[in-house]
């Protein structure tokens, strides 16, 4: 895989992209740039979403973006779950196992 070298700003000062090679200006939408990424940088993919001013910060000190909150995370679980026990009780096949994990995700969730 290459090695990102370039960020894509945008006309907010948001990085919208991050590219292995230059992107000529002529190719760009009005008043968007690159800027080339020093070799350091630690995860540049992870930049995307953030402003200009953070593209020297430690990833330890960037915020997070598009995060889950544990109940979300464990709401979306309990719905892969559940289309798990469709199918499986449409297949008839034993349900035994993922309905004891369905309840046990259950009961976490909703003692948040």
């Amino acid at each position: 895989m290459a090695k990102i070298k370039y960020a894509e700003i945008n006309d907010s000062n948001l990085i919208i992209g991050v590219h292995s090679d230059d992107i000529p200006a002529a190719l760009l939408p009005t008043g968007y740039s690159t800027v080339r990424l020093d070799d350091d940088i630690e995860d540049p993919s992870g930049l995307v979403g953030q402003t200009v001013d953070k593209i020297t910060e430690p990833k330890s000190k960037r915020e997070v973006l598009n995060e889950l909150s544990e109940s979300d995370s464990l709401r979306l679980q309990l719905k892969q779950l559940s289309i798990e026990l469709d199918l499986q009780n449409r297949m008839g096949e034993d349900t035994t196992a993922t309905q004891a994990d369905f309840d046990a995700l259950k009961l976490q969730y909703e003692s948040l």
